[in-house]
């Protein structure tokens, strides 16, 4: 599950004035995945609900479930989930964990049954239209991780100078020369070189840390053909809520010497010991890079389902879900500020610069991808088995600027990285459920996320077991324990390999995620 080779920037890659354009690729997945909907019934056995009904689950799965309600049903569910993610970086391995308590799920059914006038067979013919309403939490964002080693091969002074040849007349090219961490080359002011020394060890610490989630308000229905076909359908009302902070530091790094300044550029004002620019020589500087990222944002889908008995022990289900029409709102900033002193040993530096703050805030549109599910069910006697099978193309993603302020490069550029970094991929869902006698039942399951990515191996899974108790003939109680499994790799900043001749540093991550689910709920 490791990924061999993902272009997701830790540390902002872009440090010019489309900033926030260069996230956005990075974020697609993120605002297009659902992971956690759904009642502690179902999360137990794995989510496998497509070819299910008669549950909570229904409204923000597949609402042609609402058919299999008899009578009306009201739940709320509550949730803890723990992260505990651990690192390996040059060697050296940390872990943090970080939890949080939410209200993962709320709904209510109201069974409407048809009246009908000729009552002669009530077994055939339009039985139902039941609605349901639900708040539904489908992504959680948490997540908390801390990186620390030694660096030998390379600094981020090398990121920022790829940078500044990119774009050598941007506010951040002037800001790296003017703190004296880039100069330039020989006889060509538009390229240049790290003044810091990049092949000698240094103190590198991140910390990245995540919040926020993706929620739905979801308004469904759901009809009963002559208990053999079910129809539904719902619209959703998505919120997303997100937040970025890539803190990374550079410490105990020491500036070149004066010959190999020279080799670089022999009238560098650095390399005249009568230049004032002098005192930057085989100096030892600290250096801290910070990336905040705030996103709001609100949306609308819509979802079809269609479940179908050939038999009165076999279901199968089929869902359409529609692109989700997002409008986001992304505010941040971005900075860095660098301490020069005499010796690593000094506690107070000589000279002290704080970078042009880049303060940046953009409205735009997003477009997820849909999403296409079948699934299958064989009931028994004492309990159920499911599976369900979910198409997603994560590569149809779409970035779209306001019509007020359109901008079709920016359009495009973003959407061709959607393209190069993403693909479609297939997620599996199977469970089951065992009634032990008429009060308790016991459930479990299991989850496959695809990989989405082109160019990485990041497949995860997640395994779910649960109980589930009837209180008495209305009030129901449902418990549910998932833990996921998820190992990856990220860079804590990109440079360019080939002209360094030095590898991007890698953060190794290995993420274990557990959710505890309590549902409460009562038939009426």
């Amino acid at each position: 599950m490791q990924i061999k080779s993902l272009l997701l920037s830790l540390v902002s890659t872009f440090f010019i004035s489309t900033l926030a354009w260069a996230q956005y690729a990075d974020d697609a997945v993120l605002f297009s995945q659902d992971y956690t909907n759904g009642t502690a019934r179902f999360k137990a056995m794995g989510n496998a609900q497509t070819a299910l009904g008669g549950d909570l689950s229904a409204i923000s799965g597949n609402p042609a479930g609402l058919g299999f309600y008899s009578q009306s049903d009201i739940g709320i569910s509550l949730d803890y989930m723990n992260h505990l993610n651990k690192t390996g970086f040059m060697g050296n391995n940390n872990s943090v964990s970080a939890g949080r308590f939410a209200v993962s799920q709320v709904g209510v059914v109201f069974h409407l049954p048809n009246h009908r006038l000729d009552a002669a067979n009530l077994s055939e013919g339009w039985l139902n239209f039941n609605i349901g309403i639900q708040y539904d939490r489908h992504n959680d964002y948490l997540r908390q991780q801390r990186y620390s080693g030694i660096n030998p091969n390379n600094s981020i002074v090398n990121n920022y100078v790829d940078q500044m040849y990119l774009n050598p007349s941007s506010q951040f090219a002037d800001d790296i020369y003017g703190m004296y961490l880039a100069e330039e080359l020989e006889g060509n002011p538009n390229d240049f070189f790290p003044v810091v020394r990049e092949n000698a060890d240094k103190t590198q610490n991140g910390d990245l840390d995540r919040a926020g989630n993706k929620s739905r308000i979801n308004l469904a229905f759901g009809a009963n053909y002559s208990n053999k076909i079910y129809i539904g359908g719902s619209l959703g009302l998505t919120t997303v809520k997100y937040r970025k902070y890539d803190y990374f530091d550079e410490l105990n790094g020491m500036t070149k010497s004066i010959d190999e300044i020279k080799s670089y550029n022999p009238d560098s004002p650095l390399a005249d010991p009568s230049a004032p620019e002098f005192d930057f020589v085989e100096a030892s500087y600290d250096l801290y890079d910070d990336f905040e990222q705030d996103v709001e944002g609100s949306g609308i889908d819509m979802t079809l389902g269609l479940l179908y008995k050939p038999t009165p022990d076999l279901n199968l289900g089929f869902t359409f879900t529609s692109p989700t029409w997002m409008t986001i709102q992304e505010d941040g900033y971005d900075g860095r500020e660098v301490h020069y002193y005499d010796s690593a040993d000094d506690t107070e530096p000589f000279e002290s610069f704080e970078g042009y703050g880049d303060e940046f805030s953009y409205e735009y549109n997003i477009i997820t991808p849909l999403k296409l599910a079948a699934g299958v069910s064989k009931l028994f006697n004492s309990g159920l088995i499911s599976a369900d099978i979910e198409f997603v193309d994560y590569s149809k993603t779409k970035f779209k600027t306001l019509s007020e302020q359109r901008d079709t490069q920016l359009e495009d550029d973003n959407n061709n990285d959607i393209k190069s970094l993403y693909k479609s991929a297939v997620n599996l869902r199977v469970g089951g459920e065992y009634k032990f006698d008429p009060v308790f039942s016991g459930r479990a399951g299991f989850n496959y996320y695809g990989n989405p990515y082109k160019n990485a191996d990041q497949d995860h899974f997640l395994i779910s077991a649960g109980l589930g108790a009837k209180l008495n003939s209305s009030l129901y109680l449902d418990l549910a324990v998932t833990h996921t499994l998820y190992n990856y790799s990220l860079n804590a900043y990109t440079l360019d390999e080939e002209h360094w001749d030095s590898p991007s540093p890698i953060i190794n991550v290995d993420n274990n995620r557990t959710n505890v689910i309590l549902t409460l709920g009562a038939k009426f």
